[in-house]
């Protein structure tokens, strides 16, 4: 993280030309104060999160691969024109019931 302390010994850091230490500071101020900017606040993924992402991920592409061939998925996607709809029993499977 920048601070002023961190400055003094980065005093040896190349400011690109025509750009002053301040001017720089004060845009990345700006930066990391825009939603998703600052690394500082970003959340890790553990390995755990990780892990649970990739099951949901791989149940949910089962579950879309067996409503390709369900005729009331199908039935229910021609009537809403909707090409994510799922019929009762999938949809219950991908919400995890």
């Amino acid at each position: 993280m920048f601070n002023k302390e961190n400055a003094m010994r980065d005093e040896k850091q190349k400011v690109p030309a025509g750009a002053t230490r301040k001017e720089l500071e004060a845009q990345l101020r700006r930066l990391r104060q825009t939603q998703g900017w600052n690394p500082a606040k970003l959340a890790r993924e553990t390995p755990m999160e990780a892990m649970e992402r990739l099951n949901q991920k791989i149940k949910s592409e089962g579950i879309y691969g067996e409503a390709q061939a369900c005729e009331a998925c199908e039935l229910l996607r021609e009537d809403t024109q909707d090409e994510t709809a799922l019929c009762q029993q999938h949809l219950s499977e991908a919400m995890g019931f």
